[in-house]
């Protein structure tokens, strides 16, 4: 495994927010994979409980949970964050999520 993968390991906690089924908007019967929906995508959980992050690759917005290796791409140029990243940051996004399966 490589470092960034470790550095980015939460450690498969349940999140500390509520469950991901109190959050408005998740409803189970919409989960894209093993993530639950709410009425932004800055609400969007993991249907386990895992710890999500999110990131930017260029204006791409995805979320990540690391624990079930999966991410989702939730929208782009929604917020303009991403303008003031560096391409070493986005290829640093981009290989923490290698070997993630895409939920489409």
């Amino acid at each position: 495994m490589s470092e960034n993968k470790t550095r980015w390991s939460p450690g498969c906690v349940r999140d500390r927010r509520e469950s991901p089924e109190a959050s408005p908007g998740s409803r189970p019967e919409d989960a894209a994979g093993n993530f639950l929906p709410g009425e932004s995508f800055c609400d969007v959980r993991c249907r386990h409980g895992h710890e999500t992050r999110r990131f930017n690759i260029g204006r791409g917005h995805f979320i990540a949970c690391d624990c079930c290796r999966t991410f989702l791409l939730v929208g782009s140029n929604l917020m303009s964050r991403w303008r003031a990243e560096s391409q070493d940051i986005w290829r640093a996004n981009s290989d923490s999520v290698e070997g993630y399966e895409v939920i489409k």
